[in-house]
């Protein structure tokens, strides 16, 4: 299995391919860790509220929950309403189709942590779980997102991905030549840095919508591993005032059965600055 893969989807994306007989010994990536996943086990494992943590001012909007593959998942991005840059953690409880809370490894509610290391105000990132339904004491059919702790963190760059489109790769159906069948989405979007500062780890998370306009997935993008199939104009620190274009294929094998089904409609960027502490 080539390192594209795997450097997109990370962890949980071995859960969704074991059928299609992928190599699961692809290196851990940095964003590993970040949606709960251990995929040397194939369990889900909540984060910890770490201590110090002071109230999570924040919205979410674009939620969305759905089974794939034996899993349930969640999806959300999370917009910061406070004044101050903060590194997001937020409390979800998942419920039934009569609203009933379900436990999750035994617990009403566990904790996970969104994706970008430091939101600035008015900033947003974004969170995505799969949990395997084993691990759920009944029929999951939604949840509830709350803010369930935040961590100051100090002003960096402001990095910004304004446009974001691409081309899709498309033949005939083996099995029906009147039918076109979508192989990829190559995904084209430009990260800018505005700010006198450089940024120098920048990141991509990557927001995947279907056609019928709910967001299905969202994970990080990391330019520093290099996964095969990647363009971008430049390697290395963004500089301040700088705008780089990347390009990234999507490819359907690895993606949940609903972006499968519905088709990728659109892809939208949120970029960030990871912090290496």
């Amino acid at each position: 299995m080539s390192k594209i893969y795997l450097s997109l989807f990370a962890a949980i994306i071995v859960a969704f391919c074991m059928a299609s007989g992928c190599n699961h010994d692809a290196p851990k990536q940095e964003s590993d860790a970040r949606h709960g996943f251990d995929a040397a086990t194939m369990e889900f494992k909540p984060d910890t509220l770490p201590e110090g943590v002071a109230p999570a001012y924040v919205d979410f909007r674009d939620q969305n929950t759905y089974i794939s593959d034996g899993f349930f998942c969640i999806v959300s991005i999370v917009d910061n309403k406070s004044i101050d840059w903060v590194r997001i953690w937020a409390r979800v409880a998942v419920q039934d189709s009569m609203g009933n809370t379900l436990a999750v490894n035994g617990d009403s509610s566990f904790v996970l942590r969104s994706f970008s290391d430091a939101v600035p105000p008015a900033g947003a990132t974004s969170l995505f779980c799969a949990i395997p339904l084993k691990q759920i004491s009944g029929a999951p059919a939604g949840c509830t997102l709350q803010g369930a702790g935040v961590l100051l963190q100090s002003p960096g760059p402001i990095l910004i991905a304004p446009q974001a489109g691409g081309v899709r790769m498309q033949r005939p159906s083996a099995e029906d030549s009147t039918k076109i069948e979508e192989l990829a989405y190559n995904m084209l979007t430009s990260v800018e840095n505005p700010l006198p500062d450089s940024a120098f780890h920048p990141r991509l998370e990557l927001l995947l919508y279907g056609n019928d306009k709910k967001l299905y997935f969202a994970q990080v993008l990391n330019p520093e591993d290099k996964p095969s199939g990647i363009y971008m104009e430049r390697e290395g620190p963004l500089s301040g005032g700088e705008k780089r274009e990347i390009r990234y294929p999507v490819l359907y094998q690895f993606l949940p059965q609903p972006l499968k089904d519905n088709l990728i409609g659109r892809i939208e960027v949120q970029a960030y600055e990871a912090r290496m502490d």
